[in-house]
């Protein structure tokens, strides 16, 4: 009977030190998990113009842009103290010579770190002796009001393609929950919405222009926003940004409008545009002015807001929801105060028509 007394009591203290030790190790969780940086200052000096360098923690693995290529590795934090596991795995690009020696620096700095300071917008990498060796800024983490440009788009044969010289595809998200901007020949608008790195972009209604040049841009116009719709995840990177499909393929490639922006993106210009839509005899008119959208059908005006869908852009009335406008590719379904129109059908822009460039 004693011995299991004994036992008992054995167990018992063995399972409040394992609480204990449950208890000290959650009080110095991970903080840098899940966060992500952009390069201020190294060894003192800021970074070269137009280099911007990256870093991302997470589930004990780090990774990143050095300004030349990206690196990852693995990593533990502790309280304050930090031990990043070198050397570091890199791509092989050749930069010129400046930008070379910024990122051995960077990676120096990152391996020799030994602890860190952090606050909600800066991040400090210390030495063994507490002398600073990098500085960096929290990176923001929202697509909301920002404007982009592609560098290269899923052409729907299972490969990423770089984009026809002499053409320009943006792509801008609204705070308001639209996704608007230039495919290459005409102006496109969809609704979005995110919800932390997935993303869903509806069904997209564009102008119907007809370009001839450069050769094959309306070939290309159809592969970027048949892409864009597969978009179902997201990934910011400094000054990029990765938009993926459900299975993990790229489905766009995009960088900041504004390179030279130092803390966040370009913010969405303001976005005019016009679609007229014939609804049997009668003429209805979409107009965007920045983020506000205004529908126009016969003498009655109704202000609009987008909403979510499960496909195309759809929108209500700001102050009526029984007026609605939803559009899938060419087609629209029109209701005012409550009156369906016959399906709509969008009209080629008329002359002197000219969206926001």
């Amino acid at each position: 009977m004693q011995n299991w007394k004994l036992l008992a009591g054995s167990l018992i203290t063995g399972q409040m030190l394992l609480a204990g030790t449950g208890a000290a190790a959650s009080g110095s969780a991970d903080v840098l998990n899940d966060s992500s940086w952009v390069l201020s200052t190294l060894s003192g000096e800021e970074p070269l113009s137009g280099q911007r360098v990256t870093l991302h923690f997470a589930d004990g693995k780090v990774h990143g842009g050095d300004g030349c290529n990206r690196y990852s590795g693995s990593y533990t934090a502790t309280g304050e103290k930090l031990r990043v596991v070198g050397p570091l795995a890199s791509t092989r690009m050749a930069c010129p010579e400046p930008v070379m020696r910024q990122a051995d620096a960077f990676s120096n700095a990152l391996t020799r770190s030994a602890a860190f300071r952090k606050d909600s917008r800066q991040l400090t990498l210390l030495d063994a002796d507490g002398r600073t060796l990098a500085t960096l800024r929290d990176q923001p983490r929202e697509l909301a009001a920002t404007l982009w440009r592609v560098t290269g788009y899923n052409n729907g044969k299972q490969a990423v393609v770089s984009l026809l010289s002499g053409s320009d595809l943006t792509v801008g998200f609204a705070a308001s929950g639209n996704v608007s901007g230039f495919a290459g020949c005409n102006h496109y608008h969809a609704t979005y919405s995110t919800s932390s790195q997935k993303i869903r972009i509806g069904e997209a209604a564009a102008t119907r222009r007809t370009c001839a040049q450069p050769d094959g841009v309306m070939e290309q116009e159809g592969r970027f926003l048949r892409a864009l719709a597969s978009a179902a995840t997201w990934q910011l990177d400094g000054d990029r940004l990765e938009l993926r499909t459900a299975a993990g393929a790229l489905a766009l490639s995009l960088s900041a409008a504004d390179s030279g922006s130092a803390v966040t993106m370009a913010p969405v210009a303001s976005v005019d545009s016009t679609l007229t839509y014939r609804c049997g005899g009668q003429r209805v008119v979409l107009t965007q002015r920045g983020d506000k959208w205004q529908l126009n059908a016969g003498d009655q005006s109704v202000a609009l807001r987008p909403v979510a869908a499960a496909s195309g852009a759809r929108y209500v009335g700001v102050s009526d929801d029984r007026s609605t406008f939803w559009s899938k590719a060419e087609r629209a379904s029109v209701v005012v105060a409550g009156q369906a129109y016959p399906e709509c059908t969008l009209m080629p822009p008329t002359p002197g028509f000219r969206a926001a460039e």
